[in-house]
């Protein structure tokens, strides 16, 4: 049987994200970018925009570690999506 791990989404600082493997940290970011853009109803996204917007993020993440991902995530959508 495979053990359980619940996650808060909203309570996983930044430092948490940083310290994932490279493609762990790429999974969590497409999940976050999805998670942003459903917040802020949207419903496409820009497949253009990933790159800067993941970039943003976890350069948000590494100025701010104690902050949340999804507020990282919510910020770098709101500067770099359309």
């Amino acid at each position: 049987m495979t053990a359980h791990n619940i996650v808060a989404i909203r309570n996983v600082r930044c430092d948490a994200l940083l310290k994932l493997s490279e493609d762990d940290r790429a999974a969590a970011s497409m999940f976050y970018i999805g998670y942003t853009a459903s917040r802020r109803g949207r419903g496409r996204i820009d497949v253009a925009e990933l790159s800067g917007i993941e970039a943003a993020a976890l350069g948000y993440c590494t100025a701010y570690p104690n902050s949340p991902a999804a507020a990282a995530f919510n910020k770098a959508f709101a500067d770099n999506g359309r």
